[in-house]
């Protein structure tokens, strides 16, 4: 796993974005204990799981999994993902 960009969360913000680069073969774990986590495939194939549940994803797929859940993304083939995170204390969004 190639993290190509990593926005990590600043100090006070319940959001960090990451840009996650799987050559075939490799998987990376998703999620976190206190944060919801979005995924979004922009390139490539592979096998989104979430517990005991796997999806195939692909180019415009996308996933979320929430506080608490543990996952994994694997690269069936060369594999862009953006993974978004936010902080369990954000129970409110702006309006559209």
């Amino acid at each position: 796993m190639q993290p190509a960009f990593d926005a990590r969360s600043l100090d006070g913000s319940a959001l960090a974005l990451e840009r996650l680069e799987l050559a075939s073969g490799l998987t990376a774990a998703i999620g976190g204990p206190e944060h919801d986590s979005l995924l979004y495939v922009g390139a490539g194939a592979g096998l989104f799981s979430v517990g005991l549940e796997s999806t195939s994803v692909r180019a415009g797929s996308a996933g979320l999994m929430l506080a608490g859940e543990e996952g994994s993304l694997a690269a069936s083939e060369d594999l862009e993902a953006i993974v978004v995170t936010v902080g369990g204390e954000v129970d409110l969004h702006a309006p559209m």
